[in-house]
């Protein structure tokens, strides 16, 4: 009786059984972690906008319209009829940027800089906030 060099069928087939079980394993682990990094990714992308609009705001006079508030100081978390908003598209998303202005007693104006989109994968509104103090002496 000769001696086969190799595998048998069922030593192939026990081995590929192991294999698949320790990949059901993994990849719920890859998906998870995957659909993390999209969120992370909208998470960077609005606090890029928000940090981009309050560094625009920062640049331009303090009686100029995209510091004129409304009337209503108490309305910094609006964002059913906010004092001032834009959209912009990253990623192929829509962002929405609104901000809402309050006077202060001190002169100063308190801006809150809201960014809203739709997640698309989950369906859910998110949000990402930065309030601000603007002063008239500022440079």
């Amino acid at each position: 009786m000769k001696k086969s060099k190799g595998y048998t069928l069922i030593e192939v087939l026990v081995a590929l059984t192991i294999l698949t079980i320790g990949l059901m394993g993994v990849i719920p682990l890859a998906i998870a972690t995957i659909r993390l990094n999209n969120l992370q990714n909208q998470m960077l992308n609005a606090r890029f906008l928000a940090e981009r609009h309050s560094e625009a705001l920062k640049g331009v006079s303090f009686d100029a319209p995209e510091l004129a508030n409304d009337g209503d100081n108490n309305d910094l978390d609006d964002v059913d009829n906010p004092d001032h908003s834009v959209v912009d598209t990253l990623d192929n998303i829509a962002f929405t940027t609104m901000w809402n202005i309050a006077e202060n007693a001190d002169g100063t104006r308190t801006i809150r800089t809201i960014i809203r989109w739709l997640d698309a994968r989950t369906g859910i509104q998110r949000e990402y906030r930065v309030t601000t103090v603007r002063s008239q002496y500022e440079m």
